[in-house]
């Protein structure tokens, strides 16, 4: 299992004046210590992470609007159900960018160049996946939640 890692650092090279920060988002194996890089952008002020708590719920507890019985990732299913299904089912497009909009990083950081990299609850247990990076995690949910209030209160101090 991995947990959620949030660095910060200065990213003066954009901005003299010190009020834009670089945000790493990693992910730690919780016995071997692996990294692994999920995504990096450039963060201005804490209202960057609103998107956390507004959805914190639907990613703790939503369930995925398709139920699939051998969903392999929600990245993956996610993939195949919008190249596979039918353009004009539009009730089930609606639901699928319902529940992006509310797993996918990149809904969270509008504007940056973020693979779509979901968080989500994936039957019995939590996971971040990509298909892009052809990956699937399971993560300790809460170390997310635990790295977003303490990554915006530091950006609510400056």
């Amino acid at each position: 299992m991995y947990i959620f890692s949030f660095e910060l650092s200065s990213a003066i090279e954009f901005d003299a004046a010190g009020n834009l920060f670089y945000l790493s988002i990693k992910l730690v194996h919780c016995s071997s210590k692996e990294v692994i890089e999920l995504t990096s952008l450039v963060i201005e002020s804490d209202e960057q992470f609103e998107w956390f708590e507004i959805n914190e719920n639907e990613i703790r507890s939503g369930e995925f609007p398709i139920q699939e019985k051998d969903q392999e990732s929600i990245a993956l299913t996610l993939s195949t159900l919008t190249e596979e299904s039918d353009p004009d089912d539009l009730e089930l497009f609606e639901k699928l960018y319902d529940y992006r909009s509310k797993h996918a990083l990149s809904f969270a950081f509008r504007g940056q160049d973020v693979a779509d990299i979901f968080v989500a609850k994936n039957f019995n247990r939590y996971e971040v996946s990509c298909v892009e990076g052809q990956y699937n995690y399971e993560v300790d949910i809460d170390s997310l939640f635990i790295e977003v209030a303490n990554v915006t209160s530091v950006l609510a101090k400056d």
